[in-house]
């Protein structure tokens, strides 16, 4: 049984070191974070839903940096 199909780290638009300190993640990655934790979280359920995440599936939100 599979217990997580991926990870998706939502970084802010004008990120760009994530890549530099995570070399050969192979989740993915979203730059759509918002002013606020609640508009970041929003987006990045946004693009799960573009990546096939169906309302029954669960989404579990970790802050890593506010």
């Amino acid at each position: 049984m599979q217990r997580l199909a991926g990870t998706l780290v939502v970084l802010a638009p004008t990120d760009t070191q994530f890549e530099n300190h995570a070399p050969g993640y192979d989740g993915w990655v979203a730059r759509s974070g918002g002013a606020t934790r609640a508009e970041t979280v929003a987006n990045g359920l946004a693009v799960l839903a573009e990546y096939g995440v169906q309302p029954h599936d669960w989404v579990l939100v970790h802050d890593a940096a506010r």
